[in-house]
């Protein structure tokens, strides 16, 4: 379990550099298509680590139901995602997927709407408190947190060397992570 958990820190770290690069100009386009393969081959080895494929494959839908597959290149890394999954780990348990997917839309409506605090919550309290009662395996809160821990790195790195290069940071560099920001 817990070298999965670290592949997902990875897909975390991977996906928020290369949005950031991407949607902040902050690289060329082939950067950020080569940190979209790494996110997206870390967390198809996370699912052969042992990650429940019901959380890059619950991510994925829940990313996409709340509009944020906007870019050609984001729609492709989450096919592949949700396809390498599932051929790596089989069928996504529906329950855990469906719960994933819509937390991970919650999280991400409330963050448009600025209430979510800049730690979008739903994740990372909802499968804990799924997983107390039994209705997910401990391995989907612990991915989440350790991808949210990957993701506020991407986000912490940027916002510090925009700050280096005297920059600062622009709009969507710090979204999502509170402390960056």
């Amino acid at each position: 379990m817990w070298s999965g958990a670290l592949m997902t820190a990875v897909s975390g770290l991977a996906l928020k550099l290369g949005d950031d690069v991407l949607d902040e100009g902050l690289g060329p386009e082939s950067l950020a298509v080569v940190l979209s393969c790494a996110a997206v081959a870390a967390s198809v080895c996370a699912v052969g680590m042992g990650v429940p494929p019901s959380f890059p494959v619950g991510l994925s839908i829940g990313n996409a139901v709340a509009g944020k597959l906007d870019e050609p290149v984001h729609v492709v890394a989450a096919v592949v995602v949700c396809i390498g999954s599932v051929a790596v780990g089989g069928i996504p348990d529906p329950v855990s997927t469906s719960l994933v997917a819509s937390l991970a839309a919650l999280d991400e409506v409330m963050h448009d709407k600025g209430l979510d605090l800049g730690v979008r919550p739903a994740l990372k309290v909802g499968l804990p408190v799924a997983w107390v009662v039994g209705v997910v395996p401990l391995e989907l809160p612990v991915a989440a947190w350790c991808f949210d821990a990957g993701y506020h790195l991407g986000g912490w790195i940027v916002v510090r060397a925009s700050n280096r290069a005297g920059g600062g940071a622009g709009r969507g560099s710090s979204e999502g992570c509170g402390t960056c920001e």
